[in-house]
């Protein structure tokens, strides 16, 4: 049974080769390709426009299609709860060069690409809330949540970042259909930070420069993504 299914999944990997290598064969980079992509960076759509054999340029944008996301912790014996926003949306504009020339025996060298560019974010802040979960005791007093408070901290990034990384692009898979992938990161400049209480929590406002010294560091929003094309031109 061993050698049966070692059997098959030769066969297989034979014929995704063979079908990878035909692709390759046969293989033009597209002048134009619109598509999709989805990473760390949220969802996107992008355009993009090959101006030589090594030289290309892309247009898009992106957003986090997130609205919220709750936890729960412990601080101490009592629980909290911390619901984080974040949002991120951004419109960009990209360079791709490909240092290495499409080379048949070995053809993702010719798809290695080094990208840089500059992106504005239309939204580009994040804001934690943080509370009890149940009422607090004081000996054998109860105090309701609502009374207690919650404490809200933000954190706002600058709207212009520049980017830099690298990735594989335009991977055929069958004709005019690719996919890619990026990697690499956008920087900003250090953010500014509020934090506000209610309740018994309403003074932790003077905690705020310590909150925007322990996020000035935080400058770099990572990306990972795959990329999506069909061959429009």
């Amino acid at each position: 049974m061993k050698k049966n299914l070692l059997l098959k999944f030769s066969i297989a990997a034979s014929i995704l080769g063979l079908t990878s290598l035909g692709a390759f064969a046969q293989y033009e980079n597209p002048k134009t390709t619109l598509g999709f992509n989805v990473g760390t960076q949220g969802v996107g759509v992008e355009g993009k426009m090959l101006l030589s054999d090594r030289f290309g340029v892309r247009l898009g944008g992106s957003l986090i299609p997130v609205n919220n996301i709750e936890s729960k912790q412990y601080l101490g014996s009592n629980q909290t709860t911390i619901d984080i926003a974040p949002r991120f949306s951004n419109v960009h504009l990209l360079a791709d060069w490909r240092p290495f020339a499409f080379n048949s025996d070995n053809p993702l060298s010719g798809n290695f690409k080094l990208t840089g560019g500059v992106a504005y974010f239309i939204k580009s802040q994040g804001t934690a809330t943080i509370g009890l979960t149940n009422s607090y005791y004081y000996g054998d007093i109860e105090i309701p949540t609502q009374d207690v408070g919650v404490v809200t901290a933000q954190a706002k990034w600058s709207h212009v970042a520049p980017y830099a990384g690298f990735g594989l692009d335009n991977i055929p898979v069958f004709n005019g259909f690719f996919i890619g992938f990026d990697m690499g990161a956008y920087y900003f400049s250090a953010p500014k930070a509020s934090i506000v209480g209610t309740g018994f929590l309403q003074d932790n406002d003077q905690n705020q420069p310590q909150l925007q010294s322990n996020l000035k560091s935080y400058r770099f929003l990572p990306v990972f993504q795959v990329n999506f094309n069909f061959n429009i031109k």
